[in-house]
């Protein structure tokens, strides 16, 4: 077979490896990416075998391969080793396709080769080169085919796949009416004569018979096309029997031949970049899209501007703003058979925007000679902008870095300082030349052991530890510091050192500062519980005087004003000392009322639960309100001080729900286990804003709920309040069984 020039350059101009061999091995063909990789010219290379390229262990690879491609197979994403002129070994990812002849057989190799160690710098040369593989070997999932002559002259994989027939020679000679389900054959007819007329149609779905007389339901996409010169309808169908999804493209396999015009057309449109082929005398095929770069109408327009273009775009090389004549272009250069690729700036006359072009250029050779050039040209104009910006934003980390208030230091693994900030050298007291000769990881204790078998049971994604430690500076003192590390690779490791000192210093006052005021706290609860005995008591008193002394007294008047009335006839006189009975009687009650309500006697006598009982019934039956004690037996005695708390606490509550709730019903519930007391009062009253309450007690405004909390604290128990607006109140009260005792 011929070798195809025009493809060669075309390779030529791609950074990867491609190779093209005979179906023995031997090279063919070897692009300027092979040269680069491999360091063999392409004068020395050719006609070599490709086992040159293969380590002494894999020798015979590639001729296993190669059997593999005479049986029409295709071997995708391989990874093997090769070396290179100076026996260097590289991994790398291959794709080898075969190449047909006019008559369908194989007549060699076409082999793509990525060095997987540059997998970075290649992902966009590698995108470009599965474009153009994707588009020489049939690998769209579509059914793709041409029809000339009512006969099927092309068929691709897919569609002998979907077809279930061995290969497209079975179809040759053949009619493809014969795949057409009987029913589907008037409308197929109707639609070739109006195609094969120019008419363009929508697609429409036929039924096509299987080889194994199955039948497959297709959506069919059919045009006027010329082939080989001649009329005929190129088609491309997807099976949507199983519903499949179509994949992006549906081109045509290409040819590899010159004489596919229309299908090297297509290859040209699809490539995402701007690219042209031309000689000395003009540019003779180029895509849209370098149109569009160029801003120009035309192929011919390009032609009749191309001596003076580089001066009308204001050409000029990226690095240095110095301007290209047109002897200097990259297609000039490849005119001489020079393989090059330079960074440009195109400026565009009407707009006055900038485009940065990444030119790649390479000759198109025929028996050695340079007879023409193609040229690749890509807008790197955002991938510049973006570089730009991490160059901007490394910058400004740089500066965070040195700003900050903490060390920072960036390690290897074998305790070398790689980056730091002045922070650091301040902290530990070294100068750069000084604290490049230290190990770093020796400035840090003990902890770094602990790192060390710490860091071999990270997980892949826990990589962070932080502790404090004690850090040496370099006069040996030591000084507290918080320390977090960051294990960024098997390599490096981050740290960041905060000196801690004033903290440590800040930490220990504020102890000290805490336990005196817990101890504050203390004597101020003892005397407040101290208060509260002495109030009882005093109280306790009060009552026992008003009840056995003033009341007393006021009986024995009463009486002696009822013996007076014996001894007086006048009425008037009689009506007075009447008068006065009933102010001592009202008296003595009030007296006795404010007794029961200084201490009731009942509490003392007969305990906490029947003086809750009497207490509620009173204000009953004094109020209306519906009350209940809610309780089981139990018969643990509770120390006065308990009671008297509990009860004083009740006697607030019911106070405030008499006074400000406007509840129909209320309950007090007592109840011991086998740790506490509890009590719990509610009511099903108004409800209020309990924060509101706690700031209002706290201003002075009212003390009712701080002295609940208090009278409960006193004795070591814990109180709570519970209410919103419209949803009641409940009170809840606790005290430890231990404190009791």
């Amino acid at each position: 077979m011929k070798e195809l020039p025009d493809l060669s350059s075309l390779w030529n101009s791609l950074r990867d490896c491609v190779i093209q061999t005979n179906t023995k091995g031997i090279i063919l063909n070897w692009n300027i990416g092979a040269q680069k990789s491999y360091g063999y010219k392409y004068k020395e290379i050719l006609g070599k075998p490709i086992s040159i390229l293969f380590p002494s262990g894999r020798k015979n690879e590639y001729l296993k391969i190669l059997k593999k491609i005479k049986n029409n197979r295709r071997i995708y994403y391989f990874e093997t080793e090769l070396i290179d002129k100076r026996r260097n070994k590289k991994n790398v990812q291959a794709t080898i396709l075969p190449i047909k002849n006019n008559d369908g057989g194989i007549s060699g190799t076409i082999l793509f080769a990525i060095d997987l160690t540059q997998k970075e710098k290649l992902i966009e040369d590698l995108q470009l080169t599965q474009k153009l593989y994707r588009d020489i070997v049939e690998m769209s999932p579509n059914i793709n085919g041409i029809i000339q002559n009512n006969k099927i002259v092309f068929l691709n994989s897919a569609g002998i796949k979907a077809l279930g027939i061995k290969n497209i020679s079975t179809l040759v000679g053949k009619s493809i009416e014969e795949l057409i389900y009987p029913d589907d054959l008037s409308k197929f007819r109707i639609r070739n004569k109006l195609l094969l007329k120019g008419k363009k149609l929508a697609p429409t779905e036929l039924r096509l018979k299987k080889n194994d007389s199955l039948i497959i339901i297709v959506e069919s996409y059919e045009r006027f096309y010329r082939y080989m010169g001649k009329p005929a309808i190129q088609f491309a169908a997807k099976d949507i029997t199983k519903r499949k999804t179509i994949e992006e493209e549906r081109e045509n396999l290409l040819k590899i031949t010159r004489e596919y015009a229309v299908e090297l057309d297509a290859i040209f449109e699809s490539i995402p970049d701007a690219i042209y082929v031309g000689d000395k005398t003009k540019i003779r095929r180029a895509n849209s899209k370098l149109l569009d770069l160029y801003n120009l109408k035309s192929i011919d327009e390009m032609n009749s501007l191309r001596s003076h273009i580089n001066k009308i775009l204001k050409i000029r090389y990226f690095e240095t703003g110095e301007s290209i004549t047109a002897k200097e272009s990259v297609f000039a250069n490849a005119l001489k058979g020079k393989s090059i690729v330079r960074e440009i700036v195109l400026t565009d006359p009407h707009t006055s925007k900038e485009k940065i072009i990444r030119s790649a250029g390479a000759p198109i050779k025929s028996n050695g000679k340079a007879v023409g050039a193609i040229v690749i040209n890509s807008d790197i104009t955002e991938l510049k902008k973006i570089e730009k910006e991490i160059i901007e934003s490394e910058s400004r980390y740089k500066s965070l870095i040195e700003q900050s208030f903490d060390g920072i230091a960036l390690i290897n693994n074998s305790g070398k300082l790689i980056i730091w900030n002045s922070k650091l050298l301040d902290l530990l007291g070294y100068d750069v030349e000084e604290i490049l000769n230290v190990n770093f990881k020796n400035i840090i204790q003990a902890e770094i052991k602990k790192l060390s078998n710490e860091q071999k049971e990270l997980e892949p994604f826990d990589k962070n530890l932080h502790f404090e430690s004690e850090v040496i500076r370099k006069n040996k003192s030591h000084f507290p510091a918080e320390i977090n590390i960051s294990i960024l690779d098997d390599e490096m490791i981050m740290y960041v050192i905060r000196d801690i000192s004033e903290r440590k210093a800040a930490e220990e006052l504020h102890e000290k500062l805490f336990n005196k005021l817990i101890e504050a706290q203390n004597v101020m609860k003892n005397l407040s519980r101290q208060l509260i005995i002495v109030q009882e008591q005093e109280k306790r008193n009060i009552a026992r005087e008003l009840h056995d002394e003033i009341g007393q007294t006021l009986t024995a008047i009463k009486i002696d004003i009822l013996n007076a009335m014996k001894f007086i006839p006048s009425l008037s006189a009689q009506e007075q000392l009447k008068d006065s009975i009933q102010m001592v009687e009202e008296t003595l009650n009030n007296v006795r009322e404010m007794s029961l309500n200084l201490r009731p006697s009942i509490l003392d006598d007969l305990g906490l639960i029947p003086a809750v009982r009497w207490f509620l019934d009173r204000q009953s039956q004094r109020t209306g309100i519906n009350a209940k004690v809610i309780t089981k037996p139990f018969t643990e005695k509770l120390p006065s001080e308990i009671q008297i708390t509990c009860y004083r606490i009740i006697q607030e509550a019911v106070t405030n729900i008499i006074r400000h709730s406007k509840a129909k019903n209320m309950s007090v519930e007592i109840n011991i286990t086998s740790n506490e007391l509890y009590i719990i009062i509610s009511d099903d009253g108004v409800g209020y804003d309990v924060l509101s309450a706690r700031r209002m007690a706290t201003s002075g405004y009212s003390i009712g709920v701080l002295g609940m909390q208090e009278r409960a604290e006193a004795v070591g128990g814990w109180l709570d309040i519970f209410s919103r607006p419209n949803e009641g109140t409940k009170i809840h009260a606790i005290f430890p069984l231990k404190l009791m005792t």
